[in-house]
């Protein structure tokens, strides 16, 4: 493995690093063996060097302040563009061709017909068998909807199988998932 470079990477670290290396070769040039021509543009090359990182971080700081600001005006106009776009799109007279040339959304209104196979290219549902007291198991209803609850009102333990299938408005009926088993205590 490569050793790495004495001089740290991160700006912040290097701008440490080199003020303390300039501070010692400046102040003490013959200790290291060195001249004070050796320093002198050093001294300068590190001034020059800390002002352009104070710029560059000023730069960072009012890019981020800025964007900021840009997010958070967008955000307004957005808001505001979407209650004039709700109002048009609910105006009567309003034309398919006005809302192409606002560049808003047009609505279809060609039905588009399902495929006869969809249902059957659905994975099955999945049964999840959660058993619960009397006093808490209420009848929601005889639907499509989820969930559907069987309350079972037995004297002892039965063992009921569920099986689920999907289907489609015209009752196509798509596979039916895997069983699953339930012991029902009174």
């Amino acid at each position: 493995m490569p050793k790495k470079d004495y001089m740290p990477d991160p700006d912040g670290d290097f701008n440490i690093w080199q003020g303390n290396f300039v501070m010692k070769v400046v102040g003490a040039p013959a200790a290291y063996g060195l001249t004070p021509a050796d320093v002198v543009n050093v001294s300068a090359d590190s001034a020059a060097w800390q002002m352009a990182l104070a710029a560059h971080v000023a730069a960072q700081n009012a890019a981020k302040a800025a964007a900021e600001t840009k997010d958070d005006t967008r955000d307004i106009l957005e808001s505001e563009i979407r209650s004039l776009v709700k109002r048009i799109q609910s105006y009567p007279a309003m034309t398919d061709a006005q809302r192409e040339d606002l560049g808003i959304t047009v609505p279809d209104l060609t039905r588009t017909p399902l495929s006869e196979q969809i249902v059957l290219s659905e994975p099955p549902p999945i049964i999840e068998a959660k058993c619960t007291g009397p006093k808490t198991v209420r009848f929601l209803a005889l639907d499509t909807n989820s969930p559907y609850i069987h309350n079972v009102g037995n004297v002892t333990t039965v063992t009921l199988a569920y099986k689920a299938q999907w289907f489609d408005r015209r009752k196509r009926m798509g596979p039916f998932g895997n069983p699953v088993v339930v012991a029902v205590t009174p």
